[in-house]
Order: C-alpha cells, then structure tokens, then sequence
C-alpha cells in the first residue's frame, strides 16, 4: 500500500505541475443548465436511510430515475403529485428515491430495464413487485397490493413459504441445466463473435463495444451504419437509443458515456472506412463544442426541451470522463489533430486531480457518492493505458497499475470476478454493457493490455479468470457483452491462440 501511495503521490505531482497543453478548445455554447427533478409532495429518503424500513417493518418504494429523462420527470410529476397516493405511500411504505447517474450500482440490482423504474422492496432488499412508467392509478394499485401481506402477517408468512419452494425448484433446474465455465479458446471467441453477427443482423444493437468486436474481427460495419442511420442527431451526436428501427422514434437524451463509447468505435473504424472517419470527427467536435465545460466533460443533455432550449447536465463522473478520454485518444492516432490530443491529456489531468484518491483509487463523484465503484477505477486505467500508447510516456502506465492491482486487492471475489462495488454486502459482478461498457469486461480489457507491457503474469491469470467465470455461465447474453468479447479476443492474441 505504501509503494501504490508513493506512486499515486508521484503522478499527482507530476500531472499537476506539467505545463497545460497550449492548445485552444471550444467551452460548450451557452445553453440552459438542467434544473433538479423535484419529489413532489412526497418527503423522499436516499438509499444510505433505506435501514429504518427494516425498523419500521415497511417496504421500500425505490425510485430509480435519471435528470435527463423525459419521463422520469412527468412520472414524477403526475404521481408524486396526487396527494391522496402520496399519503398512501408515507403510509404504507419507505420512499427512497436514486439518481443511477449518482449511483449505478443501485441501478444494476433493482433497475427493470429502463428509466424510470420502480421497485418495491421488502425492507431487507429482497424484490417483491415493480415497474417502469406507472400512472398515478396503476402506481395506487400496485401500492395496495404491496400492502396487504405487510397489513396482513399470515399472509406474509405463506408468500414466504411460497418464495422458498420457488428458489428451490429455481436451483434444482440450475443444477439439471447448468451453464458451465469455459476457459478462452477460439472456440468460444468464434461462438461469440457468431452471436454478435446474429444479433446485428436481426436489428440488434450491440453497442459501441460489441460493434468493435465485430470489426476487429470480421470487419463488419453494419451496426455502426445503423447507428448513423437511425440515432444520430444533425450536430453528429447520438441519441440515447431508437424506440423503431426506422429512427422516427427516438429517446432525445444525450448521454456522454454513449457518445464517448461511440467516438472510439467510430474512430478505429473510420481509418479503414471514409464516411464512418468523418462521422467520428463531427462527433468528436461536436462533444469539445457541446459537452465540454472548462476541462471536463458534462453528463449530457435532456431528452426535453424548455423555452430557453434543451437543458444541459453538469454533473461530471470519473468514469464517463475517462470513456471521453478514450475516445479523443482513439481519435486523435486516426487524425492526428492537435485539439483531440489535447483535448485527452488535459482532461485526464483534471480527471486525476478532481476524483483521485490518496489510495490511488478514482471516486464517481466529486462530493465522493456513493464512493469506491469498479466502473471508474477501470474506465480511468484503460483510459491511462490509451494515453500511454498515444504519448509513450511511462506516467500513465503507472497509473494503469496503480489502478489495476487496487482492483485487485480491493474488488476482487472468491469467484474470480470483480464485484461491483468495494463492499462486500450484495455485490454483483456486471456482464453486460448497458449505457456504459461492463466494469468486468473493461477490467479484463486492461489486465491483458498490462500483461502485455509489463510482462507481469498476475494480469494475465487475473484476464483469465474473469473471463472464465463469467463467459460460459452468461454465453446466451453475448449480444450484450461487447466488452467482454473484446476482452476474449484480446486475451486470446496475447496468448497466443489466435
């Protein structure tokens, strides 16, 4: 721990007193600051009070919500609202209300696929019911329902004999169909990048890294002309997703982590296709023009508009910071223009100094909520490890090091895998890429490229082992484990077996 301290002190020192790049950007245009999504006439709580449920024998309404979203917002505001359903929800249960922004762990256990989401909860966290979009009326019926074991308590103990006999028949199918580890071989790389193509050609979007996957395999660019077809806006930036295939419906949000994960798809692949190079360059001036404040990246913009136009989001993350990172590295080796170069080593160096820890760990926040996540410490190394391969400069190895044996010693699981937070209560061990790419397969990502440079076999075997444990048991998810499947693939060149 002391020689980790010594290292983080020295790329503080080093990376704060070097000269500012000289080169000149675009601050974002002037444009409405988003205002706070507002609670209603209900008195919320946040998710570290979620404990006086258990005190109070209540269940927990959770609200999962994002300050972009439309609908989040009019949920909100038609429900929270109607003073008759307040009253029933401070009566019968215990509103907790998360930004997934703020806190994405919180988002990973009890999300129901989109935003807003919903969850009602027994006070120890278990699940109970839950939903996405609800109207005042169905949101009241659902309440009521929730209620009656709580009102009624031989009811709850005969739901509670019914969910045991149900986990039980659930284990005795797992153990008849269980899906196994399987160790990285081409085999495997080869069924899922079989998947992939699977998926895209059924109009499936596999997202930024699973359409890297595709082209650093087989050269396919059908998902990233999907892209361009359907989700992008006229100033080159993409909207969150396409609700029709055709673009005409689309959820306006405009989400950093997205587009910083598209500009470096976009990049790789424009250096062997045209108009997806020139595509990459709009996009990537169009975040220096749009997204960037000072020397961070901003949250995004909202999915709605005021009369001053649409709002923007300036809340900053370690993590997204670190994809925008990538994404300017990655276009910067495609163009070699000066802006995109600097645009990258000035914002790592705000990165560091803003979110960095005296543990040479990276928090989400600047306000240090909700602490330690996975997510961040290997976004920010696999970003180091861009930067290093752009600049040669051995800082930002160490960096990646730094970052890479905290994960290590601090997220690690008897599993294999890397838990999703640094505690230990209810961890999960993220597979898929959802807005952002998955924490596990970034990390895996990283430990191969560090095996690779410093020849050190601990990242090696730390690449195999989250790939085993978790690419055979989640292989029927593979459209969604872009990450991952890069990771295989990398791991696999360096091992030799491709």
């Amino acid at each position: 721990m002391c020689k980790q301290c010594l290292i983080m002190m020295t790329i503080f020192l080093f990376l704060g007193c070097q000269e500012p790049p000289k080169q000149e950007f675009n601050t974002a245009n002037p444009v409405p600051i988003i205002s706070p999504l507002e609670g209603g006439l209900l008195f919320w709580h946040t998710w570290a009070e979620r404990d006086s449920a258990r005190i109070l024998n209540k269940p927990i309404l959770l609200f999962l919500y994002n300050q972009r979203s439309f609908w989040c917002r009019d949920l909100a505001l038609r429900c929270f609202n109607d003073r008759e359903l307040v009253q029933e929800i401070t009566r019968i249960a215990w509103p907790v209300w998360v930004d997934v922004d703020r806190q994405p762990d919180v988002f990973e256990r009890f999300s129901l696929g989109g935003l807003p989401s919903l969850a009602f909860l027994k006070p120890n966290e278990e699940w109970i019911a839950g939903g996405t979009y609800l109207d005042p009326e169905d949101l009241m019926d659902l309440l009521r329902r929730v209620s009656f074991p709580f009102a009624n308590p031989k009811r709850m103990v005969a739901l509670e004999i019914q969910r045991t006999e149900l986990q039980r028949r659930a284990r005795v199918k797992a153990q008849k169909n269980p899906h196994p580890q399987i160790a990285p071989s081409k085999g495997l790389l080869s069924r899922v990048l079989d998947s992939l193509t699977v998926a895209v050609d059924q109009g499936i979007d596999v997202g930024a890294e699973g359409a890297l996957a595709l082209f650093e395999a087989h050269q396919s660019v059908a998902c990233i002309t999907q892209w361009l077809t359907v989700q992008r806006d006229a100033d080159g930036v993409f909207f969150l997703f396409a609700h029709t295939a055709d673009g005409q419906v689309v959820d306006r949000e405009k989400h950093l982590g997205l587009n910083a994960s598209m500009l470096t798809t976009l990049a790789k692949v424009g250096q062997t296709n045209e108009p997806i190079g020139l595509a990459g360059v709009i996009l990537g001036d169009a975040l220096l023009q749009s997204f960037r404040v000072d020397t961070l990246f901003c949250a995004g913009f909202a999915a709605f508009e005021t009369s001053e136009g649409v709002p923007r989001d300036l809340s900053a993350y370690a993590g997204w910071n670190a994809l925008a990172i990538s994404g300017m590295t990655a276009l910067y080796r495609a163009t070699k223009l000066p802006r995109f170069q600097g645009a990258a080593l000035l914002t790592l160096d705000t990165v560091v100094s803003t979110f960095g820890r005296e543990d040479g760990l990276f928090n989400h926040t600047v306000d240090q909520t909700p602490g330690l996540l996975l997510d961040d410490q290997a976004l920010v190394a696999r970003a180091a490890l861009d930067v290093f391969d752009m600049t040669d400069e051995v800082k930002y190895l160490q960096l990646a090091r730094v970052l890479a044996d905290g994960m290590l010693a601090r997220f690690a699981d008897v599993s294999g895998a890397l838990r999703d937070r640094e505690e230990k209560g209810h961890p999960i061990f993220p597979v898929g890429d959802h807005w952002l790419p998955a924490g596990n397969g970034v990390a895996a990502q990283v430990f191969v490229r560090l095996g690779k440079e410093t020849g050190d076999k601990k990242y090696h075997d730390a690449a195999r082992r989250i790939l085993t444990v978790l690419m055979g048991p989640h292989i029927d998810e593979a459209p969604s484990m872009g990450a991952l499947c890069r990771a295989l693939d990398m791991f696999l060149v360096l091992d030799g077996q491709k």
